[in-house]
């Protein structure tokens, strides 16, 4: 070997040390800046919570070692992700500032978990806080989880759920037993199960509950404040309870949409022992409001739902023994509406008890009834004593109550292929109303193609309306403005029956008889 070449690999030995050296100073320095940062998730976007075999010493994503609380797992989650809870009980509150996905009633079997088994309950133990507070500019889901045991005490709204600003859906939840005193700007609110306040806020309410919740002032249930939209879809509000308004529920200036909704057993000390909303609309799509009460003097005191200067749309809904107590003329003990608009579609008001009429409208109030049955009730069928009102009513019956069946200050009101009935007092009290193609047994019958005639329900003591044989209302109404179908969907004639349902005819079924052949 030449002395060339000896001094070539003296140099290449030399380069490769230096080269050697400087890549593990410049390992050694990122090991040492990397000091203190936990490591990517194995599984990155789902982590885990286990209160009974986790520890909250781990980013939380390996499903065999969970962290013990939601409120660690959510300090080690990011934007996006979904915290996945095991069946237990979690006595903690949360304050959720990010994007993110709870679904709780996991259970484990080994490393696999198993969706929707058990019940995980989130439990304030009665901590002056709310179980579940969301920030605003968030988008947060929560799924299957009982949400209980908050009592705030120093006038602070939303025991359950406090969401500012935010859009949340909740899903398949309980919230339950939770109390709110309530206090904004000067007016008290409460919101014992929920209370939602703030620009862009945006909530579904899905496949839930909301029991037993109480508010030291208003919304018993839920409060929704000014801007905000609400969807309630199959939702149970039951037995929750608040001093003023809002039994139930409490929308201001919001819009809200009530669909297959079953507002059942709640009361207010005022207006509206089921729902109360005001500078709003309210939507009410295929629901119940039933043996819900109001008591106590107010402008709107209505035992199902009162409204205050917004619209009120109601189609497909079932009113039947809600409360009023007052002395006032508002006392209605299924709907008040004041200076606003009512629309009333396939609805049945029936057996509401303690109040001066079922419906009472009055402050510059506009109506539209088609389909509706009006009936059974203490008081009057409908009624004001502010006015004057302004409506149309096609194909309704008001019959049986013990009041009159309309008792009206009237504007201009319509009446079209009616039925007012049995009544207790006269059945068309309204001096201004204008009645054509309807059957009206005491008061003015005055109009075109009116009649006075028993309609022959099939059952009126067994609360059926339907028309019976013979009946004088059959084939008597108008087509001009008429529904394609009655109250319950089925098709009216080319002529239209009177009232609100449409007599399908009798159908006779004969035996049939086989005829033996051959020998």
């Amino acid at each position: 070997m030449g002395d060339r070449t000896r001094s070539n690999l003296r140099r290449w030995a030399v380069q490769l040390v230096l080269t050697a050296g400087l890549a593990l100073l410049v390992l050694a320095a990122l090991l040492w800046g990397l000091q203190g940062v936990t490591p990517a998730r194995a599984n990155p976007g789902i982590l885990y919570v286990d209160g009974t075999t986790g520890s909250d010493d781990s980013d939380c994503s390996n499903p065999a070692d969970p962290c013990a609380t939601i409120g660690y797992a959510l300090t080690q989650a990011g934007n996006g992700d979904e915290v996945r809870v095991a069946q237990g009980t979690y006595t903690e509150t949360l304050d959720i500032a990010i994007t993110v996905t709870l679904k709780g009633g996991y259970a484990m079997s080994g490393t696999l978990w198993l969706p929707r088994v058990g019940t995980t309950i989130i439990d304030a133990n009665g901590a002056n806080d709310s179980v579940v507070s969301v920030a605003p500019d968030t988008s947060v889901t929560v799924e299957g989880f009982t949400i209980q045991g908050a009592n705030r005490t120093n006038s602070d709204n939303g025991g359950g759920f406090l969401v500012n600003g935010a859009t949340v859906v909740i899903s398949d939840t309980l919230i339950q037993n939770n109390n709110a005193t309530g206090s904004l700007g000067g007016e008290t609110f409460g919101g014992g199960g929920l209370y939602f306040e703030g620009d862009n806020v945006n909530i579904s309410l899905i496949n839930s509950s909301l029991l037993t919740n109480t508010a030291g002032d208003a919304g018993g249930g839920a409060v929704l404040g000014s801007n905000g939209i609400l969807l309630l879809d199959n939702v149970e509000v039951r037995g929750n309870t608040s001093p003023i308004g809002g039994g139930g529920l409490l929308f201001a200036q919001s819009a809200v949409t009530i669909t297959a909704g079953h507002i059942i057993s709640n009361t207010s000390g005022a207006a509206g022992g089921g729902i109360y909303t005001e500078y709003g609309a309210l939507h009410i799509r295929n629901s119940e409001i039933i043996s819900n009460t109001a008591n106590g003097p107010s402008d709107v005191n209505g035992g199902g739902v009162a409204i205050n200067h917004g619209a009120l749309d109601i189609e497909g809904a079932l009113f039947r023994g809600n409360r009023a107590i007052a002395s006032d003329f508002s006392a209605a003990n299924a709907i008040v509406a004041n200076a606003s608009v009512l629309t009333l579609t396939q609805a049945v008001i029936m057996d509401n008890r303690v109040g001066n009429s079922a419906i009472s409208l009055f402050g510059l109030t506009g109506f539209d009834f088609t389909n509706v049955l009006i009936a059974g009730n203490e008081g009057d069928g409908l009624s004001s004593d502010e006015g004057p009102v302004s409506g149309r009513m096609m194909n309704v019956t008001i019959a049986d109550n013990t009041g009159s069946g309309v008792r009206l200050t009237p504007g201009t009101v319509n009446v079209s292929n009616s039925i007012l009935w049995g009544n207790d007092a006269n059945d068309n009290n309204c001096t201004g109303c204008v009645f054509s193609y309807s059957d009206i047994g005491t008061g003015d019958t005055t109009g075109t193609h009116n009649i006075s005639q028993d309609p022959r329900f099939v059952d009126a003591a067994g609360g059926d309306y339907h028309l019976g044989v013979g009946s004088p209302c059959i084939d008597e109404g108008t087509p001009a403005g008429a529904p394609l179908t009655d109250i319950e969907g089925t098709s009216r004639d080319a002529v239209p029956d009177m009232g609100a349902y449409e007599w399908a005819g009798s159908h006779i079924f004969l035996p049939l008889t086989l005829k033996n052949s051959g020998p």
